[in-house]
């Protein structure tokens, strides 16, 4: 038996089971991964885009085709996760938020795998991340005064992370799943601090003393956080947490 050919065939044809049966045969006959990937698997996908050229295939015939070579893929991955020669480069893939189709992401895949690049698949409706920010700005002032008064403050402004909607009504209808809306589409409250600090060195002779005021959040403003995106929640859309109001502390260190 022709392996290889018989295992090029399969995935052309798009047929899934004999293309894993086929694998699991050469494989434990000790065929080489690689081989089965470069001249079994990835001829058969070569093949499948040279009949789609030429009109011989149709979209439904590419699908198969591909969920064949993607089950050979399954299989010949993790055994060449260790072979850096396996592979060409890294590519990252994924549907844009708002989009939950993921048809043409997976042919895209399916082609550099059978291109010997390794394919990192973030999925469908791909948004923000859950920390992100837009906009972070930092301000840093310090002053020392006369007779060693020492004064410090620091101010911060983070612009809103992002939440998502949910709702366990629709868990299996529309485009996003149990969501209504693309992952992470709402954002929060923006958050701002200024902390202060004021200090003052004593001097006895050969030691000292540093004695210290700090004040957080100064202002005393609320910062929102952790929003609460089931629409099935009677406070959907509030704020279920805040980061601490203003705090103050006083310290002394001793200089000996």
């Amino acid at each position: 038996m022709d392996w290889k050919k018989d295992l090029a065939a399969s995935v052309t044809e798009g047929d899934e089971i004999r293309a894993e049966e086929l694998a699991e045969a050469a494989l434990a006959s000790g065929a080489p991964p690689r081989d089965m990937l470069e001249k079994g698997a990835v001829r058969g996908i070569y093949e499948t885009g040279r009949l789609w050229q030429e009109g011989d295939y149709f979209l439904p015939d590419v699908i198969i085709s591909i969920e064949a070579f993607n089950k050979v893929m399954e299989m010949v991955e993790p055994l060449l996760a260790g072979d850096i020669a396996s592979t060409k480069g890294k590519v990252v893939l994924g549907s844009v938020e708002g989009d939950a189709h993921d048809l043409g992401k997976n042919i895209v895949a399916a082609m550099l795998r059978s291109s010997l690049y390794e394919v990192i698949d973030l999925g469908i409706d791909v948004g923000p991340d859950n920390a992100d920010r837009r906009h972070n700005a930092v301000v840093n002032v310090s002053y020392l005064f006369p007779f060693d008064f020492q004064v410090a403050a620091i101010g911060i402004y983070r612009s809103a992370t992002p939440w998502s909607v949910t709702s366990t009504a629709i868990a299996t209808a529309g485009p996003f799943g149990y969501r209504l809306e693309p992952r992470n589409s709402r954002r929060g409250d923006s958050l701002s601090t200024l902390d202060l600090r004021l200090g003052k060195t004593f001097k006895f002779g050969r030691y000292g003393v540093a004695a210290f005021w700090e004040m957080f959040n100064a202002l005393n403003t609320v910062n929102y956080t952790n929003y609460q995106g089931s629409k099935q929640s009677s406070v959907f859309g509030q704020p279920r947490a805040a980061f601490d109001m203003r705090r103050q502390q006083v310290g002394f260190r001793f200089d000996l």
